[in-house]
């Protein structure tokens, strides 16, 4: 059994439960990512919550992603697993492929990522 921790950062998902609990994976409420690469306070908050994961060594999901701005700036905190509208809307079937924007979105972050690795 596995232990994910949903919605972190809001009241019932709190810092006590995730060092009570030391779940598999957290995942991050979408408050923190909704407007994350215009508002400098979200963006310091995901930073301290991803360095504290990778302390831990539990990774992160980030919920919310819903457009280029938001995706550029979770991969560029080297966070790897996201959901949101922007990757794709929920269906009953799995998506085969991702849309075209999204996959030259991923591309240029990663692009960034290895241009500057620090």
């Amino acid at each position: 059994m596995q232990l994910a921790l949903d919605d972190y950062g809001t009241a019932p998902a709190s810092m006590n439960l995730w060092l009570g609990l030391r779940p598999e994976v957290v995942k991050i409420g979408r408050f923190f990512i909704h407007g994350i690469a215009s508002d400098p306070l979200k963006f310091e908050a995901v930073k301290a919550m991803q360095h504290f994961a990778n302390v831990s060594g539990e990774p992160l999901i980030v919920e919310g992603i819903e457009n280029a701005a938001n995706l550029s700036v979770v991969s560029d905190m080297d966070v790897r697993f996201g959901q949101g509208f922007y990757l794709g809307q929920p269906s009953a079937q799995p998506l085969r492929y991702v849309a075209d924007e999204v996959r030259q979105s991923i591309h240029s972050a990663r692009m960034r990522s290895a241009l500057d690795p620090g």
